[in-house]
């Protein structure tokens, strides 16, 4: 019988020691983004650690949950609340390469895209946002970006360039952007 670890889990069993949470950020950004309807198990949002049957049955850490994470989660239900496309929209690879994965969602009324750089070294590359049916020269708003164990939801402006936005990723990071309309 085998038995899976939480996403938090970790070298060995019991130790938190050098848990990545950017690898966490990253894994719930791609939960709340792809398609299907994401399940969180019960104190993942909190951070609660585990590794396999029955560490990763741990009680919820009442009173040191990790605030930043449920704040994360909070904020990329509200995106995916938000924009219908992630709940029904098609799903178009945009990007892929070593440690690296891009998709974008859409429908009639939003598009969406999705990078993850799950490397330890920044990344640059051209995401080609016309497979999403955009314009050559749409704009796009940064609705959230995770990094080195944190996020931010600074509404940084992209511009395409003949369908393609120039990306610069920081290690074990990603970027939900959304088309602005109108």
């Amino acid at each position: 019988n085998r038995t899976v670890g939480r996403i938090l889990s970790h070298g060995s069993k019991g130790a938190e020691i050098g848990v990545n949470k950017a690898v966490m950020y990253e894994a719930v950004v791609m939960q709340m983004t792809w398609p299907g309807a994401p399940g969180i198990y019960y104190g993942d949002e909190a951070g609660l650690c585990g590794w396999t049957d029955p560490d990763n049955r741990r009680t919820y850490p009442w009173g040191m949950e990790d605030m930043l994470m449920i704040a994360l989660h909070k904020e990329l239900v509200d995106i995916r609340r938000n924009y219908s496309c992630l709940k029904t929209g098609s799903l178009e690879y945009l990007y892929n390469n070593r440690g690296v994965i891009s998709y974008g969602r859409w429908n009639d009324d939003n598009k969406i895209a999705v990078v993850v750089n799950n490397n330890e070294s920044q990344v640059l590359f051209s995401l080609p946002v016309w497979k999403l049916e955009t314009g050559e020269s749409d704009e796009f708003i940064r609705l959230v970006r995770t990094f080195n164990g944190s996020f931010d939801t600074a509404g940084v402006t992209y511009k395409a360039a003949d369908g393609h936005i120039d990306i610069k990723m920081d290690a074990f990071s990603s970027i939900i952007l959304a088309k602005k309309e109108g």
